[in-house]
């Protein structure tokens, strides 16, 4: 399965000419191809899809069908990057849908996957830990995606939709919980609903966590009129703050005649919110006096179609992000303490070469899949 659900429109390859005009934010960088060093333990498993890259563990995914009809089988697999050792550790039968949202865990990891039983779409919390992979907690919802960030190492905080039917009415009811790791109780800490028939009301397509606080975007509809804002609410569901954000002429795509929509948001600081479309744009907004203005960005992020997102990454709140263009071997990375923005180029083998895959982990360190291999650069950070 994807790493990313794109809907909408499909991007194409274009080159990264616009990050050119944009010289005063991009210090370039080289990534030489001879820095990459060949995971030779992965050779024999380059057809599954890395889950997580961490600072001494590498897990990674498979799917493959089983003898009984209609059942595909994630399977887990761990590198001991100390040992050099791989290994199966569980599998998980009727696989429907894995979004690759993990968090990393003292021993393990903690991710979120969906099932299929019977007819039913099942999400469900997983937790592999201690050599043992088990079910936390599940929920039953006809929309195959939740996501979880860490608020500890005996918690995190679950975000999903799911659909609800009121008489001739329909709804999504977009819902924030803390869960327990250990027994999968679960707190549920805000919900926001959307009335699909009216097509009114709040849809919150996106939550991060950072220091003790949830941020979430937050898109509302009322008649006509639509409005958007970034919010802030506590471990208890208090609303903190709520700041508005003009966005509708960055969502409209003059190119195809329609509008591009936020599903990601990423904090940095408490201070940067980075915003990425479906379509693979970036918009940056940092807190300015008592309201938050777009951040000044290489063009490039936001340029559609050029396909920009967040790249997938193990988190120790070091205050930075990267984006990747699959169509490309740029990496931007975007220091949230400073705001500055820095252009690395990873140096392919050839111009055949295709990455389909960049991880980092809590040090910096590089995970790239290319050419059907996977290679890794250690400690890129500065």
């Amino acid at each position: 399965m994807s790493r990313t659900l794109f809907l909408g429109v499909c991007i194409l390859i274009v080159a990264l000419s616009s990050c050119a005009d944009n010289a005063d934010h991009s210090a370039p960088g080289d990534l030489d191809a001879a820095e990459f060093s060949l995971v030779s333990e992965l050779e024999p498993y380059t057809d599954c899809s890395v889950l997580l890259y961490g600072s001494d563990k590498i897990y990674l995914y498979k799917i493959s069908d089983s003898t009984e009809q209609d059942n595909a089988v994630f399977t887990l697999y761990e590198l001991d990057m100390t040992s050099r050792e791989i290994r199966p550790t569980g599998t998980i039968d009727h696989f429907y849908m894995c979004v690759d949202s993990v968090v990393p865990l003292k021993d393990g990891i903690a991710f979120t996957v969906c099932t299929r039983e019977g007819e039913e779409l099942v999400n469900s919390l997983y937790l592999y830990q201690d050599g043992e992979l088990s079910e936390s907690c599940k929920w039953d919802s006809e929309i195959p995606m939740s996501y979880i960030s860490k608020i500890s190492e005996e918690e995190v905080a679950l975000f999903y939709p799911r659909p609800m039917v009121k008489g001739d009415t329909e709804y999504y009811i977009y819902e924030i919980a803390c869960v327990h790791l250990a027994d999968g109780t679960k707190k549920v800490l805000a919900e926001f609903q959307y009335n699909i028939t009216e097509q009114e009301g709040e849809i919150v397509p996106s939550v991060d966590f950072e220091d003790g606080i949830l941020y979430l975007f937050k898109s509302t509809a009322q008649g006509s009129e639509k409005s958007y804002s970034i919010c802030s609410i506590d471990l208890e569901g208090r609303t903190i703050g709520e700041y508005s954000i003009e966005l509708d002429d960055f969502l409209y795509l003059e190119a195809v005649s329609d509008y591009d929509s936020v599903y990601r948001i990423r904090c940095l600081d408490s201070r940067f919110y980075v915003l990425q479309t479906l379509n693979s744009r970036i918009i940056v907004f940092e807190k300015s006096g008592d309201g938050l203005v777009r951040a000044d960005a290489p063009e490039c992020l936001s340029a559609f179609p050029e396909g920009y997102k967040i790249a997938d990454y193990c988190d120790d709140n070091s205050g930075e992000i990267y984006f990747v263009n699959m169509f490309s071997d740029h990496l931007i990375k975007f220091d949230g303490r400073s705001g500055e923005f820095t252009e690395l180029s990873i140096e392919k083998a050839d111009e055949e070469s295709y990455i389909r895959s960049v991880d980092l982990n809590q040090e910096g360190s590089i995970l790239i899949g290319m050419d059907g291999q996977f290679y890794i650069r250690e400690e890129n950070r500065k």
